[in-house]
């Protein structure tokens, strides 16, 4: 269990993290655009698809699964299209800072002080 010492100081690295993210290329979540093949093919497929047959759909020239990516391509085909890019953007946005929320608050013997995390 966390203390609210802990849980505060977790929030700020997080949210500090969270800013040089977005400084990395601000222009990603500022003016989203699709990105290679989440307009043609996975926001496509979404669209023209119901929810279920979007999720589980296993990509040709991908050749996996990837849940995240149907997940987004779905949300974002039931907004309106000049939303859609935007959407897909901030769920990457948030996907990158998962890691970092395990590592932060999650318990691990490599990570046991925050020098080492």
């Amino acid at each position: 269990m966390t203390s609210k010492k802990e849980d505060i100081l977790n929030t700020c690295i997080l949210s500090v993290l969270a800013v040089v993210i977005f400084l990395r290329a601000p222009i990603l979540l500022t003016a989203p655009r699709f990105y290679d093949e989440d307009g043609w093919c996975f926001f496509k497929y979404a669209y023209e698809n119901s929810f279920f047959k979007s999720l589980f759909v296993v990509h040709p020239h991908k050749g996996y699964l990837d849940v995240f990516l149907n997940i987004s391509a779905y949300l974002s085909s039931i907004v309106p299209l000049t939303f859609a890019p935007a959407i897909f953007a901030f769920i990457a946005f948030f996907i990158q800072l998962i890691p970092l929320a395990i590592v932060l608050w999650g318990r691990s013997f490599f990570f046991d002080t925050y020098l080492k995390k």
